[in-house]
Order: C-alpha cells, then sequence, then structure tokens
C-alpha cells in the first residue's frame, strides 16, 4: 500500500510536469473534437478534482509531517512556517507587480477613471458586481473595470456569475485561458462579445 502510494505520487507528478509544457492549443484542439457540453464538463471536473487534491495533499502533509520525535516536530513546524511565509511574499509581490504595472489601481482612481463616487463602488461590492483585492490593508480594483474595450456591464455581469467567490480567485479567473473560451482567457472573450459563453464558465468556476 505504501509503495503503491509514492508510485501514484511519481504518476501525478509526471503528469502536471507534461500537462505544464503542453501547449493550449494542443487541449483545444483536442477537445474540439467533443460535443461542447462534454468539454465543458471535462473542464468543470478537472477543476474540482484539482481542489480535492489540493485539499487531499495538505490532509496527506500533515499525515507526514507527524514528528517522531519533539525534535522532528519542531522542525516539521519551521519548514511549515517558512512555506507559508515564502508563499504568502510571492502573492505579495504579484500583487505589487500587478498595481505598479497598472492592472490595478486604487478605489479613488478607479472611482476617477468611472466618473463614480466611491461610496457607488462601496454599492457595487456590496452586489457582487465588482471585486477588489487587498494589498497593504488597501483595497485595488481591476483597472479593466474602467477598460474602454469592455462593456462595463458584461464586466460586473461575470463578476456576480462569480458569486461569493474571494476577490483573488476572481481576478484569477479574469486572467487564465479556459477551454470552454477556446483557449482564450475571459477578458480576451469579452472583447469578441461571447458574454454567454464567460458567463457559463464563470457559473462553472464558481460551482466547482
Amino acid at each position: 500500500m505504501i509503495t503503491e502510494f509514492f508510485e501514484t505520487l511519481d504518476v501525478l507528478e509526471q503528469a502536471a510536469a507534461k500537462l505544464q509544457k503542453m501547449p493550449m492549443g494542443t487541449v483545444v484542439r483536442h477537445l474540439k473534437t467533443q460535443p461542447a457540453k462534454l468539454a465543458l464538463q471535462r473542464q468543470r471536473t478537472a477543476l474540482r478534482q484539482a481542489r480535492r487534491m489540493a485539499a487531499a495533499a495538505n490532509a496527506v502533509q500533515a499525515r507526514l509531517a507527524q514528528p517522531a520525535s519533539a525534535l522532528v516536530e519542531e522542525a516539521s513546524a519551521q519548514e511549515a512556517q517558512a512555506f507559508v511565509q515564502a508563499a504568502e511574499q510571492e502573492a505579495d509581490a504579484s500583487l505589487r507587480r500587478m498595481i505598479d504595472g497598472g492592472e490595478l489601481v486604487s478605489r479613488e482612481e478607479l472611482a476617477r477613471r468611472l466618473g463614480c463616487t466611491t461610496q457607488a463602488l462601496s454599492k457595487a461590492l456590496g452586489a457582487k458586481r465588482m471585486f477588489c483585492v487587498e494589498h497593504q490593508l488597501k483595497q485595488y480594483f481591476p483597472a479593466w473595470l474602467a477598460d474602454p474595450r469592455f462593456d462595463r456591464r458584461q464586466v460586473e455581469a461575470v463578476s456576480k456569475a462569480l458569486g461569493e467567490l474571494p476577490g483573488g480567485a476572481k481576478l484569477a479567473f479574469f486572467r487564465t485561458p479556459f477551454i470552454s473560451l477556446e483557449g482564450k482567457t475571459p477578458l480576451e472573450a469579452l472583447a469578441g462579445g461571447r458574454l454567454e459563453m464567460v458567463v457559463r464558465t464563470a457559473k462553472g468556476y464558481a460551482e466547482a
């Protein structure tokens, strides 16, 4: 049983490495040969399974981290803390790059670009029509909410379709290519007039 477990881990690691190297176009061309409903179902299943695997991996990590001695326990705790800190630092650096690059703007700046009040933005946040992320205790909004290339009502409709997901998850959704969108990101699909497809993908993403 133990041997099978580690062999399975090896297979998963190899599969993940291959998937990372595989061009998105290859996957899209393959799924285009499948019925659209089946392709969307497979993507939803993959998202759902990825989340379950992540949860299972955390549980396995906790089991494997159980110490055989107080010394090992202390070392494991230090390693776990270092991992969490590294992840937080990377997330913080990623947000910082997006802010510096203008992809994320302050509440005040977005209100200025939209020609509205910050109170109006708060109302939109409450209605899930907009979302934000926090960096150093300050809220930042995606600049594309005021980008003339996108219909604001359509972007808000997609944000609302994502429901109760946190701002970071919604941000990731808009920037991620999806098979159901023929390898395009939701923003690219919206620019191409595919609101209905993006909304369906958003609902599947939120439910996965």
